[in-house]
C-alpha cells in the first residue's frame, strides 16, 4: 500500500491512491486502473464525474420507479413533479439538447420559432388564437433545442410532449389522471362487437390498445368484432388488424408497433402489470352481472352497460341501450337498467334471436355471413338443436365449441340478407366507442381549461 511522505509534500495521484486504498478497500487491479486515470485525470474532476454519473442514475431510477410503480403512478403530479424533474434534466434526451421553451401556449410557441421555418416576419401577423388540429387550445409541455449537424453553436427546436396523466376532478371527488393519446395505454375488457369498436376508435384516435377476454369468448357478432383472434391467432375489423398476443411479455412491442391491436387471454393482472394502462374500459356487455368495483384498476375507469355506477363501480360509464343517451357519458349515478327491445330489422325483432335453452357447448359448422332459411338446423348445444328462425343471412354465431349458459343468445339472423350489413362495426357499437372517446377527451379538457 502507498504511503504518504514524511514532509507532507506528496502529489494528488499518491494522495488519490492512498485515499482509494484506505478508504474504499481497493486493490490489485482496480489501484492500477484508479492509477492511470491520475495519471492524466485530477482527482478533483474523477470525483465530479463520479458524482454526475450517480445524480443521472438516481434521476433515471426515480423516473422509473414513479412512471411504472403503479401506487406511486397514481399519485405523481404533472407540474409540480414531473414536469419540473424533466425541465432540470434536459440529459434525458441526449447530450445535444438544452431547454428551450417550458409550459407555453401554441400561439407564443410559433411566434419564438417562427425564425426557424424562414418565417420571422409574419410574427406580427399572428393575432388569432392557435388552436390545434382539433380546434382546441394546447400548451406546448417541453420545446428542446438540438444542436443542428455540422455547427458548433446553433440549436433548431425540437419538440417532446412530456405527459404524465394530467389531473381531472371527477363528481365522485377521485383524481383521475388522463395521458396524451401517443403516451396512453387503453385496455379494453371484452372481445365482442362493443369492445371492438372502442378499441377501433381509440386506436385510429392515436391511443395504444389493448384488447383482453377470456380463452372462449361467447361473443355471437364476431364479423362486427375481434374475437376470432383468439380462435384463429389473427383478425381484421374494419381495416384494423387484431392479433392474439399469448405472452403478456410481448405485449410491449405489440404496442410499440401499433400495426395490430394485441388481444390477450392472459391473467389480467398480469395484463395490468405489464402494460400499466392508465384508461381502463369494461366492454364485456354482462347485461344481467353485478360488475365489480374496478377503479383501482387504471386512473380512469369507464364502464359500458347496465348496472355500473358512475363513481362507486368506475370512474365514469356510458348509455348502452337505443335511444337519444346512446353513448351519453354518465359522470355520476347509475346507467339505466336493462330494457327495450332489441331494433327491428324488417318488422323482425327479437324474433331474430336463439338463445340457449340449457347450459352446454356450442357445436356448428355454419359461419358468419352465410344465408340460411327459416327451420334450417345450423348448430347444436348437447341434444338440442338450433335452428334459424327466419331467412337471411347469420349476422350473429357463437364460435364452435364455446360453453355458453342457459338463456345466452347464441344465434342471430338478419332478414335483410345483405352481407355487407353483418361485416363490420355497426352503428349502435360505433355511437358508443364514441361515447368512450368523448369521456376520456372530456375528462382531458376539463383539465387544460380549468387549469392544472
Amino acid at each position: 500500500m502507498p504511503s504518504p511522505p514524511n514532509d507532507g509534500t506528496f502529489s494528488q495521484r499518491t494522495l488519490g491512491l492512498v485515499t482509494a486504498t484506505r478508504a474504499l478497500g481497493l486493490n490489485g487491479e482496480s489501484v492500477a486502473r484508479l492509477d492511470r486515470l491520475l495519471a492524466h485525470t485530477p482527482l478533483s474532476r474523477l470525483i465530479s464525474a463520479s458524482a454526475a454519473i450517480s445524480h443521472r442514475l438516481e434521476v433515471l431510477c426515480a423516473i422509473k420507479d414513479l412512471t411504472t410503480d403503479r401506487v406511486h403512478r397514481r399519485h405523481l403530479k404533472e407540474r409540480s413533479q414531473l414536469h419540473q424533474l424533466v425541465e432540470a434534466e434536459p440529459w434525458i434526451f441526449g447530450e445535444e439538447y438544452a431547454l428551450a421553451t417550458s409550459d407555453r401556449g401554441l400561439t407564443e410557441v410559433l411566434r419564438q420559432n417562427l425564425h426557424h421555418l424562414g418565417r420571422a416576419e409574419l410574427a406580427e401577423d399572428i393575432t388569432d388564437e392557435v388552436l390545434d388540429t382539433q380546434g382546441r387550445r394546447a400548451i406546448v409541455d417541453l420545446l428542446f433545442a438540438g444542436e443542428i449537424a455540422g455547427t458548433d453553436d446553433q440549436r433548431e427546436p425540437d419538440p417532446f410532449a412530456v405527459k404524465r396523466p394530467l389531473p381531472v376532478r371527477c363528481p365522485a371527488d377521485d383524481t383521475v389522471p388522463l395521458m396524451h393519446p401517443a403516451t396512453t395505454i387503453v385496455l379494453v375488457r371484452g372481445s365482442g362487437d362493443v369492445g371492438s369498436a372502442v378499441a377501433h376508435l381509440l386506436l385510429r384516435s392515436g391511443y395504444g390498445v389493448v384488447i383482453h377476454d377470456g380463452t372462449l369468448p361467447a361473443a355471437p357478432r364476431r364479423g362486427m368484432a375481434f374475437a376470432d383472434a383468439i380462435f384463429d391467432g389473427a383478425c381484421e375489423l374494419a381495416g384494423i388488424a387484431a392479433r392474439r398476443v399469448d405472452g403478456v411479455e410481448e405485449l410491449a412491442a405489440a404496442l410499440a408497433g401499433r400495426a395490430a391491436i394485441p388481444v390477450t387471454t392472459a391473467e389480467l393482472t398480469d395484463v395490468l402489470g405489464a402494460v400499466a394502462p392508465a384508461v381502463l374500459v369494461d366492454a364485456r356487455m354482462r347485461k344481467r352481472v353485478q360488475p365489480e368495483n374496478q377503479r383501482d384498476l387504471a386512473p380512469l375507469t369507464i364502464g359500458l352497460g347496465p348496472n355500473f355506477v358512475a363513481g362507486q363501480t368506475t370512474h365514469l360509464s356510458i348509455e348502452t341501450q337505443w335511444g337519444d343517451d346512446l353513448g351519453a357519458v354518465v359522470r355520476e349515478g347509475a346507467t339505466k337498467q336493462l330494457g327495450g327491445e332489441p331494433r327491428s330489422f324488417e318488422g323482425h325483432g327479437r324474433d331474430r334471436f336463439v338463445y340457449a335453452q340449457a347450459a352446454g357447448v356450442m357445436r356448428t359448422t355454419a359461419a358468419i355471413a352465410q344465408p340460411v332459411r327459416a327451420g334450417e338446423v345450423v348448430a347444436r348445444i348437447g341434444d338440442e338443436q338450433l335452428v334459424a328462425p327466419l331467412d337471411g343471412v347469420l349476422r350473429g354465431l357463437t364460435h364452435d365449441g364455446v360453453p355458453v349458459e342457459a338463456g345466452a343468445k347464441v344465434l342471430e339472423v338478419d332478414p335483410r340478407g345483405d352481407v355487407a350489413a353483418v361485416i363490420g362495426i355497426g352503428e349502435r357499437p360505433r355511437r358508443i366507442a364514441e361515447g368512450v372517446l368523448r369521456a376520456i377527451e372530456t375528462s382531458a379538457s376539463r383539465t387544460t381549461s380549468g387549469g392544472r
